[in-house]
């Protein structure tokens, strides 16, 4: 996801620099030319997992993986994207 996070980012997660970077990257991605842009709103910037960060995370994991799973690991498949 262009920077390496130091922990898991899913609901609830405390990290909030890990969490912002991946709010950051799928507000690219959406607004970018995302096959999916237009079908989701960008993402609130503030560091806190919510519905609409895991939202947006597992339609990123589907289009990217196949297969969403509503988390991004620091060292799984879609931290690397």
């Amino acid at each position: 996801m262009g920077k390496h996070i130091q922990q898991n980012v899913k609901r609830g997660s405390s990290n909030k620099s890990d969490v912002y970077a991946v709010q950051a990257h799928l507000n690219n991605w959406i607004m970018l030319g995302a096959p999916l842009h237009g079908k989701y709103a960008p993402v609130v910037l503030n560091g806190v997992c919510d519905a609409q960060t895991v939202k947006a995370i597992r339609a990123f994991q589907k289009y990217a993986l196949g297969k969403p799973y509503g988390y991004i690991k620091h060292n799984g498949k879609t931290a690397d994207i």
